[in-house]
């Protein structure tokens, strides 16, 4: 489930499929990725959009990561075996 707060940080919990996240321009602001599993973050608004040149990370293994990084076109999620959470702008 996506909360949107206008003007403030939004997050995305439990994630554990491939998900669309925010399909327009934006901030990763933190991810926490659960045990047991991976995640790659890709810049792209549509899954069929994902390349090579949209990944921002890749293979992130459980734990806590703090980013300030912008994405242009979109931002998706795809967990492995785990589930994930994202907050961003």
């Amino acid at each position: 489930m996506v909360h949107y707060l206008a003007g403030q940080l939004s997050s995305a919990l439990a994630i554990s499929a491939q998900t669309v996240v925010k399909p327009a321009a934006g901030k990763i602001v933190s991810v926490i990725v659960g045990a047991g599993g991976t995640l790659k973050i890709d810049d792209a608004a549509t899954v069929g959009a994902i390349s090579a040149a949209t990944t921002i990370a890749t293979a992130l293994a459980p734990g806590f990561y703090k980013f300030d990084f912008p994405f242009l076109n979109g931002l998706i999620l795809t967990p492995t075996t785990s589930t994930c959470s994202v907050s961003f702008e």
